[in-house]
């Protein structure tokens, strides 16, 4: 019991820690304009990576059948649109 108690007073309140990062030569950076700087480098290598593409393989997928009575609309569905509009 004593604990849940400690819990509830010291669990939901967590004390800050700043994060610092290393930039490509190994240096840490202390700021947080550096650290915006290499994380702004390190996430832009990430998404724009020019990576090769074989197109090829879609056309190993197996199509599926599908099942066109799924996409019309009723009678009921459409009077029911209608009322909520």
């Amino acid at each position: 019991m004593v604990f849940k108690l400690i819990k509830g007073f010291q669990g939901h309140h967590h004390s800050f820690c700043e994060k610092n990062f290393k930039d490509k030569k190994g240096k840490v950076e202390r700021n947080e304009k550096d650290n915006l700087k290499i994380l702004k480098e390190h996430y832009t290598t990430i998404f724009n990576r020019k990576v090769p593409n074989d197109l090829s393989v879609l056309d190993k997928i197996k199509p599926m059948h599908m099942v066109e009575e799924l996409g019309k609309k009723t009678k009921k569905m459409k009077s029911l649109h209608q009322s909520m509009a």
